[in-house]
């Protein structure tokens, strides 16, 4: 049967239909659906990037800012007395009061104890009148903004070794009032005392530190240029800073330490 020029033509349009069909199933789809693939890829790897980047950029100044670290934290280890011996507390006290001509009656000094630090608020006696206690009958109370800050003080607490010591003094008005107004002074010009203790310790070295503060004072008794009483003093002790090396040494005993443990749980 021969084909007239409208059936030809129709097959060819067929055929072609057939293969545009057959190349949009098997070329065209797949390679779109594979773009798109590729453009979540690239747009995912673009955030990525930019993340990465972002840290390097706050990293920049990480060693400049762990050395400043490192400086707060000497400075702020400064304030603090080293760990100490109860005759080194007892020379140590002896000494302010001798230099600040306050006089010594009677001097005890308990034995090394935990001490908590923690801020200290001021809470102002509040003075009871007619029109105050009136004025409470209406008042309304928000506990939330003490709770609050009560456990803000909680939080930011933390704990310490020192000693209390407790003195009998007797001075005169000024000479006690210039004691206790350098008493919790760091001095800049504190030195290191070559001398040393019979352990091979350094009594001395922070003699000047300013953590030893007044906890509690009474006037028992004054004269028009002398006064007598009783003063609680606390003295709070830190550990000392690791150097770098010996920070170093620490981690390596630990690694270490963790390598012979994961060793053994093998070998069993």
């Amino acid at each position: 049967m021969k084909l007239t020029g409208r059936d030809k033509g129709l097959i060819i349009g067929v055929i072609v239909a057939i293969v545009w069909l057959v190349g949009i199933l098997n070329f065209i789809k797949p390679n779109v659906q594979k773009i798109k693939e590729k453009n979540v890829e690239l747009e995912n790897k673009t955030t990525e990037l930019n993340t990465l980047e972002a840290q390097v950029e706050e990293e920049k100044n990480l060693p400049q800012e762990v050395e400043d670290l490192k400086k707060e934290a000497v400075e702020i280890r400064s304030l603090f007395y080293s760990k100490k011996k109860v005759t080194e507390v007892d020379e140590i006290i002896k000494t302010k009061f001798d230099d600040a001509k306050v006089e010594i009656d009677g001097m005890t000094i308990n034995n090394e104890a935990a001490l908590t630090l923690a801020p200290y608020m001021y809470a102002p006696a509040e003075v009871a009148t007619d029109i105050t206690n009136a004025a409470k009958i209406y008042e309304i109370t928000d506990d939330s903004s003490s709770t609050a800050s009560t456990n803000n003080n909680k939080a930011n607490q933390t704990n310490t070794l020192g000693y209390t010591v407790t003195v009998n003094y007797s001075a005169k008005k000024d000479d006690l009032n210039k004691f206790l107004a350098e008493l919790s002074e760091k001095k800049d010009d504190a030195k290191v005392d070559d001398n040393s203790t019979a352990d091979g310790e350094n009594a001395n070295k922070d003699v000047n530190a300013a953590s030893l503060v007044v906890s509690n004072l009474t006037i028992a008794d004054h004269t028009a240029d002398k006064y007598t009483g009783t003063m609680t003093l606390t003295m709070y002790c830190v550990e000392e800073l690791q150097t770098e090396e010996e920070a170093k040494a620490e981690a390596e005993a630990k690694a270490t330490d963790e390598s012979k443990t994961d060793n053994a749980s093998s070998a069993t």
